[in-house]
C-alpha cells in the first residue's frame, strides 16, 4: 500500500536573471514507492502543474536538511542528471522512516 505524505514540493535550481538560487514551493503530497518518487499538487493544482517524478535509480542520496527554506522541517533528494528537490513536512522521520524502508539511500547527513 503506498503511503501518501502532505507538505511542500520544492524544486531548487540557478536563476541566471536573479543571479541566485530560486526556490519555488508547491502545496503537494510525496507518494514514496520502490520504483519512484512522485510529488502532486495539492488543492486542484494537480490539473494545471506536475505531478513530478524522481525515479529511483536516479536518486543518490535522501537527508534532512536544515536551513530557511520553510518552516517545517526539509527532506533533500539529490540525484544523477543534477536532479535536487526538496520535501517540507511536519513529519520528516515518517518520511525518511519510509523511504529506507523502500531501499532508498537515507542517510543522518544533515546540511544547512
Amino acid at each position: 500500500m503506498n503511503q501518501k505524505f502532505v507538505g511542500e514540493f520544492y524544486v531548487l535550481g540557478y536563476n541566471p536573471e536573479r543571479l541566485g538560487m530560486h526556490v519555488r514551493p508547491t502545496p503537494s503530497y510525496l507518494i514514496p514507492t520502490e520504483e519512484k518518487l512522485e510529488f502532486q499538487a495539492r488543492y486542484g493544482l494537480h490539473h494545471f502543474i506536475g505531478p513530478w517524478t524522481a525515479e529511483r535509480q536516479h536518486v543518490t542520496g535522501v537527508y534532512r536538511l536544515r536551513g530557511a527554506l520553510s518552516f517545517r522541517p526539509v527532506i533533500r533528494i539529490e540525484g544523477q542528471q543534477d536532479l535536487k528537490l526538496a520535501f517540507g513536512t511536519s513529519r520528516p522521520d515518517d518520511v525518511l522512516h519510509a523511504l529506507e524502508e523502500l531501499g532508498y539511500p537515507v542517510t543522518e547527513k544533515l546540511v544547512w
